[in-house]
């Protein structure tokens, strides 16, 4: 499990929780999934080609409370995370997701993730999220690609990390991911966890919530909104998600 704080400006919402699936079960993995859908009242939404069915590794499921600030009702969010991808993939399961994705699907070594989010008062929204290992960076097709649908400075924030991810949602601000300890805990450290950007803003916030500077030393990721000002990475972030394991 992983806890998430999104910070917004001076405040931090920490009515949010993720549960993080078992990979390598596939079988398992689709009966649950489409139990889970129904249940949200979403079964339509899942993509039914049997290529997804297969290509599933693992579900993360994920609860966000109500956010005051900005009106938004509580939801669960399901992310999908496939094992690789293909033009009809990317053609029937991903670029539906998002109208500003291009007909080309991402290229290198990339790990999609598809996510719904069904909300309280009965909205549903869908995601799509590309992540990357630092060395497909060195890939000038990689670059060039999100160069234009991310920016080149996301890209080159992108890169400075062990692992990162770009975020197209339809509900709410595309983001961009940094990985500070991406998968496992005793993970070899990374520059990253001294000369990231977001570390000026990630101490900022957790001087101001003693619980959040409990919980530093396990930060998996921090995400920040795709907009120039947030990758200024200013000490008091319009918007910041920090998520760290339990």
């Amino acid at each position: 499990m992983e806890w998430s704080w999104k910070l917004q400006r001076d405040e931090a919402l920490t009515n949010r929780v993720f549960w993080l699936g078992k990979g390598g079960h596939r079988d398992e993995t689709s009966a649950h999934v489409e139990w889970l859908f129904a249940e949200l009242g979403m079964g339509g939404r899942l993509p039914r080609n049997s290529v997804l069915t297969h290509h599933t590794d693992r579900a993360l499921v994920s609860y966000a409370g109500p956010n005051p600030k900005t009106r938004r009702t509580a939801a669960i969010k399901v992310y999908l995370t496939l094992n690789g991808c293909d033009e009809r993939l990317f053609a029937d399961a991903i670029r539906p997701l998002h109208p500003d994705l291009p007909e080309q699907m991402p290229p290198g070594a990339v790990r999609p993730l598809i996510c719904y989010a069904a909300y309280d008062d009965g909205e549903v929204a869908s995601r799509a999220y590309f992540l990357y290992n630092a060395a497909e960076f060195d890939n000038p097709a990689v670059v060039d690609y999100f160069g234009v649908l991310a920016g080149p400075e996301a890209v080159r924030i992108a890169r400075l990390h062990p692992s990162s991810g770009f975020a197209f949602k339809r509900d709410t601000t595309d983001m961009l991911g940094l990985s500070l300890r991406p998968t496992a805990i005793d993970s070899t450290d990374h520059e990253a966890l001294w000369s990231s950007p977001a570390l000026t803003p990630l101490l900022y916030a957790a001087g101001r919530n003693p619980l959040l500077r409990e919980y530093l030393h396990r930060v998996s990721w921090v995400t920040v909104p795709l907009t120039a000002e947030a990758l200024l990475f200013p000490c008091v972030m319009e918007e910041m998600n920090v998520y760290a394991r339990l």
